[in-house]
């Protein structure tokens, strides 16, 4: 008699399959379980920037709604706080869309803090993209504050941000506009609804990340159970 295999089963040997394909990813170390769609990815990486890649890589994997990121960094060799420092400070400077920014970044035991101020949401996550792959990261705390202009009277107001990302997530043919929700609060931007895919997923959450204005996404947007 053969044996059906589950949607979960499926999940998991694709999302193995996928971490051992990824020459970014060493998952030798690396556990994966699946409940009901959600991935849970457990062990150790040698590398900060290894832990994004595997997530990553779990996401993308079809019929995947969760993925729950708990490995750790074991670092083969662990280079000094303040070569750690120097590094970032250096990535910073020269990415061309941070090099006008100030940041202030701390480093203890390979755990990277970094202050500052940027005028848009996704700066502040192109700053702790450039951290993360810096050699000896193990985490980052992101305390960048957005600022998106001095003068209130120039500060873009929510229903006109609003509006942008709805615009936005229109024109893009990834995603169909009625299958998301937008709500805006003091900038902060509130996706809500069920979209077929992670694509889907993140041509929404894209639309938002790059809107002027935009100093917060929460994507709360849920990924749509095949049909039976």
């Amino acid at each position: 008699m053969t044996t059906v295999k589950s949607t979960d089963e499926i999940i998991k040997a694709n999302v193995v399959d996928h971490l051992c394909w990824d020459n970014r990813v060493d998952a030798s170390n690396i556990k994966v379980t699946v409940n009901d769609r959600e991935v849970t990815l457990t062990g150790e990486v040698p590398a900060y920037a290894a832990s994004i890649a595997a997530a990553s890589d779990a996401r993308s994997v079809m019929d995947v709604t969760v993925v729950n990121n708990n490995l750790t960094v074991n670092l083969p060799s662990i280079p000094s706080d303040e070569d750690l420092k120097a590094n970032i400070k250096s990535r910073l400077f020269l990415n061309p869309y941070l090099l006008s920014y100030k940041f202030d970044v701390n480093v203890r035991n390979g755990w990277v803090t970094i202050d500052g101020t940027v005028d848009a949401y996704w700066k502040k996550l192109e700053a702790e993209h450039e951290a993360s792959n810096i050699r000896g990261v193990t985490g980052i705390t992101n305390k960048i504050v957005i600022v998106t202009t001095e003068d209130e009277d120039e500060k873009p107001v929510d229903e006109a941000i609003a509006e942008d990302v709805v615009k936005a997530i229109a024109r893009n043919r990834k995603v169909d506009v009625n299958d998301v929700n937008v709500k805006v609060e003091d900038g902060n931007v509130i996706l809500t609804g069920s979209v077929p895919s992670w694509e889907a997923r993140g041509a929404a959450y894209n639309s938002a990340l790059y809107t002027f204005g935009v100093t917060h996404v929460k994507d709360k947007l849920a990924i749509a159970a095949p049909a039976a």
